[in-house]
Formats: structure tokens, C-alpha cells, sequence
């Protein structure tokens, strides 16, 4: 079901429960209206014999007390509901109105002033591909992103439709590479982060090669800070909505929760938008050849990076 279904059938529920809830407000007024008449009556009922058949005490008494208790409590009843009860539900309306005005609508207002849309307990790799409708690009920054077998067929289905994929990966051999892996804890050893951080881009590159895929699945790696895991659906120069982590103690694409972040003034996403773009840009030379290399390609070059780690195969850990 799309967000449009879904939001279609949400204002039909609510449509459904406000013509529910009238209808019963209307029941409820008229039953109140039937019982206070029917009392109404009993009390006149209860006079006319005091007045008419009764003369001797106690019963003329009691008649009488009964009769003016029943008669004039409905009137009050009658009245309150007709003209002060509504009036007392005014004031509780205005002032719940002006509670929700001065106080809950400020911090809403903060919460979303700058683009923050909510959070997601966890974010599945495979559903940033599956969101992407043609003519669009996903930006892609993270260190890698573990199982490929699980999510690259998303990732083909995305390209088929006509998305575009711009990818920034770290280079599995760079020293941040291993100070990310330190990061995790024992599960993650270098080695281990290397091994599956080169088997990803190796899926990517037969990706590339085998749907001749190379325009719209474009790959860079990169040495220096990952800054977070950030991902972002754009068309054209405009982001659509995007979704960052933090890099801490645990693998972000395991089970970690994520921010979702909308287009707003002076809103994040067009920062983390900017900063990917510039990232990708510093990055320019830094690709992938077809052997599986690591090599950073300056203007009428093609030698392998300079950097102590670049120029490195990934075709194994």
C-alpha cells in the first residue's frame, strides 16, 4: 500500500469515526431529552393527584414533595443542558485551545523548525532503493553496508526503473577504516570490516559491469572523516528526504536507529545535502577500476593514489 493509499484510508476512518461520534451525540441528546420529560411528567402526574384525589395526610405531603422535587429538578436539569452547559464547554474548548496555542504548538513548532520528521527504530538498506522512483538519486555515504546479497537485487530493481545511485565508500584499506572497526568492539576486527567492506564493493562493480550500469551506479571512496551515515533521495538539486545515523558503538546498518529528515527553512537536509555534494566532489578521482583497485586518477593520470593506503586491490581481504 503507498503513503497515498494510506493516507486516503486514514481520512476515510476518521471521516467514518466523526459522522460515528456525532450520531451518537445525537442520541445521546435526545435520550437525555426523553427522560427528563418522562420525569417532567411523572412529577405533574404526582401534583394533579396531590391536588385533585389525595386530601388527607401523609400522602398529600409526600405527593406534593415528590411531585415539586421531579418538576422543578428537571426544569434546572432542562435548563443547565440548554443554556449552561454549552457555555461551560465553550470556556473548556477556548481554553484547551489556547493551552495547545501557548504551549504544545511552540514545542511541535521547534521540534520540526528545522527539518526532523521523526525516528526510525531501525533502516533497512534494501528500503532506501525500493523509495526511489525514476528520475530520482539516492546519495549513498557510509562506511559500508553489510549483507549486499540481502539488498543489491533492490538495488538493481532501482536502477531498472530509472534511479540513479551515487555511492561514497571508505576505502577498506585507509587507517579510518580500521579506527571505525576498532570502534565496534571485538565482533568487528579490522580484518573482518576489510573482508566485508571489499566483498560489497565487489557486488557493486559486477552490478556496474554485468546491466552496463556505470552512469547510473557511480562509485567513489574516500580516506577522510565519514562525518555520519548519511542518505538522501534527491531530484535534481532538491532532496526529497534523507535519513542519518551516528557512528558509535554498534554497526548503524544492524538494527540502529535513524533520523528522517524533510525539506524546511534553514533545515538540515539541505546541509547534509551540501555536504555530501562537496564530499563527492573532493572525491572526484577516487574510483574503482575494473580490477578491483582502489586508484585515484588526477587530471591525464592514471596512477593509483599516493596515500599510504591507496591504490590497494579489494578483490580479498
Amino acid at each position: 500500500m503507498t503513503q497515498a493509499q494510506d493516507v486516503a484510508q486514514s481520512q476515510q476512518s476518521n471521516s467514518l469515526l466523526a459522522k460515528y461520534q456525532r450520531a451518537r451525540g445525537r442520541d445521546r441528546v435526545l435520550l437525555t431529552v426523553l427522560v427528563l420529560g418522562i420525569l417532567a411528567l411523572i412529577g405533574v402526574v404526582l401534583l394533579v393527584l396531590s391536588e385533585t384525589y389525595v386530601s388527607s395526610d401523609p400522602w398529600k405531603t409526600l405527593l406534593n414533595v415528590l411531585g415539586g422535587f421531579l418538576a422543578i429538578s428537571v426544569m434546572a436539569s432542562f435548563l443547565y443542558s440548554v443554556v449552561l452547559q454549552p457555555q461551560e464547554q465553550e470556556v473548556r474548548a477556548a481554553e484547551l485551545r489556547r493551552l495547545l496555542d501557548e504551549k504544545i504548538d511552540p514545542l511541535l513548532h521547534r521540534q520540526n523548525a528545522h527539518g526532523l520528521a521523526g525516528f526510525q527504530s531501525a533502516l533497512a538498506i534494501s528500503k532506501l532503493f525500493d523509495d526511489l522512483n525514476p528520475g530520482q538519486t539516492l546519495w549513498w555515504l557510509d562506511t559500508y553496508a553489510p549483507g549486499p546479497q540481502l539488498w543489491v537485487p533492490h538495488l538493481r530493481d532501482a536502477l531498472v526503473r530509472g534511479a540513479r545511485i551515487k555511492m561514497l565508500v571508505i576505502n577498506p584499506d585507509c587507517p579510518n577504516a580500521r579506527n571505525r572497526a576498532s570502534e565496534l568492539g571485538s565482533g568487528y576486527k579490522p580484518e573482518r570490516f576489510k573482508s566485508e567492506a571489499n566483498l560489497m564493493i565487489r557486488d557493486l562493480l559486477d552490478v556496474q559491469v554485468s546491466g552496463n550500469n556505470s552512469k547510473a551506479l557511480e562509485l567513489r571512496w574516500y580516506e577522510d572523516l565519514p562525518c555520519a551515515p548519511i542518505y538522501i533521495i534527491a531530484r535534481g538539486k532538491d532532496p526529497v528526504v534523507g535519513y542519518t545515523s551516528f557512528f558509535l558503538g554498534k554497526p548503524t546498518g544492524v538494527d540502529f536507529p535513524h533520523l528522517r529528515w524533510e525539506p524546511a527553512e534553514h533545515g538540515f537536509l539541505d546541509m547534509f545535502m551540501r555536504y555530501v555534494e562537496e564530499k563527492w566532489e573532493r572525491n572526484g578521482n577516487n574510483q574503482m577500476d575494473k580490477s578491483g583497485q582502489c586508484v585515484s586518477k588526477a587530471v591525464g593520470s592514471s596512477k593509483p593514489s599516493n596515500s599510504p593506503q591507496g591504490g590497494k586491490t579489494i578483490d580479498g581481504a
